[in-house]
């Protein structure tokens, strides 16, 4: 399985997005958790059939992978990397790429997630937030990295409707 990752970014002196990609191409252990935002209530000396159900929020969606990288013949950023940064093939590149280009700190950044070449676990492109990401170096020669990322579904404030 195959997933994209394309950030709108905005930093704060631009007035325009810049559009920057991730191709994760080893992807294992994807999690994809709905929460309904329920809590329950009991009074002391009760039974389970007694539990007042609360309500407090609507639905919320994490999804999680974890991923590896490692060396590619290909641009995992599809070309959005530049002049200067060049083509993302390298693992170096790749989790530099990742940390300092697609985990910005600008709050009006925007992320989609897409499933590549099937659908078996999205079924369309989803907006998210990037909440976490964790890179772990397991090997040095050759050089391989292993992370998980977090995300949480859903729009930016400013892009709601």
């Amino acid at each position: 399985m195959t997933f994209r990752l394309t950030l709108k970014t905005k930093p704060p002196e631009e007035e325009v997005y810049t559009i920057f990609k991730f191709l994760f191409k080893i992807v294992n252990n994807f999690s994809d958790e709905i929460d309904q935002g329920i809590t329950s209530f009991n009074e002391p000396n009760t039974l389970a059939s007694n539990t007042l159900i609360l309500r407090f929020a609507g639905q919320s969606r994490n999804i999680n992978f974890d991923f590896d990288l490692i060396e590619s013949d290909t641009d995992l950023s599809e070309g959005t990397a530049g002049y200067e940064d060049g083509p993302v093939k390298t693992t170096a590149e790749q989790k530099k790429w990742l940390v300092s280009t697609m985990f910005p700190p600008h709050p009006n950044d925007r992320w989609e997630l897409e499933e590549v070449g099937s659908n078996d676990y999205l079924d369309e492109k989803i907006d998210v937030a990037l909440s976490n990401i964790k890179i772990d170096c397991v090997s040095t020669d050759p050089l391989k990295y292993t992370g998980r990322i977090e995300f949480i579904e859903g729009k930016n404030y400013e892009d709601w409707d």
